[in-house]
């Protein structure tokens, strides 16, 4: 009796507490079992391009003893396209993308020279292409085309190429 009165004190019940534990218990894994698994977007990796160019004549016929190096990094993601530009030898009215090969002049796909601003040294920057010229930048479909007073069509070309 004396171990009864222990264990158990008079007035003190402990089914009460067990129970509502076990309550809690149940309705939580009740819950967690019932929660819908939502699967968000699938994570993206980041898919980025190195692109280079050797900007010469060649291309153009024009004679032009200028040179260029165009290096570009573009982000699939955000379709966006950042370029860095050291030319010698010429004072470039514009630098624009053009699809196509550097052979003929093709269509702009985009100015990477802002009207009337001066080039400086290298000069880098970053440009958002379209659906069409990542499509060409993407299968090599893409050149640079500098331009001068002296040959407005284009004094120096190159292909835009990715390194694969």
């Amino acid at each position: 009796m004396l171990m009864k009165t222990l264990i158990y004190p008079k007035g003190i019940s402990f089914r009460k507490p067990i129970l509502m534990l076990s309550a809690i218990c149940c309705t939580l894994a009740l819950f967690s079992a019932c929660k819908k698994k939502t699967q968000g977007p699938a994570s993206k990796k980041e898919i980025e391009y190195n692109i280079t160019s050797v900007v010469n004549a060649t291309n153009t016929k024009s004679g032009s003893a200028a040179t260029a190096i165009f290096s570009a990094t573009y982000l699939k993601s955000n379709k966006t396209l950042r370029y860095n530009l050291r030319f010698s030898d010429i004072d470039p009215e514009s630098a624009n993308l053009h699809l196509g090969t550097a052979t003929e002049l093709g269509t702009l796909v985009v100015n990477l020279k802002k009207e009337g601003a001066k080039y400086s040294l290298p000069s880098i920057g970053s440009v958002v292409l379209n659906d069409a010229g990542e499509k060409a930048l993407l299968e090599d479909k893409v050149y640079l085309n500098l331009t001068s007073t002296k040959f407005p069509a284009g004094e120096i070309r190159g292909q835009l190429l990715l390194k694969k």
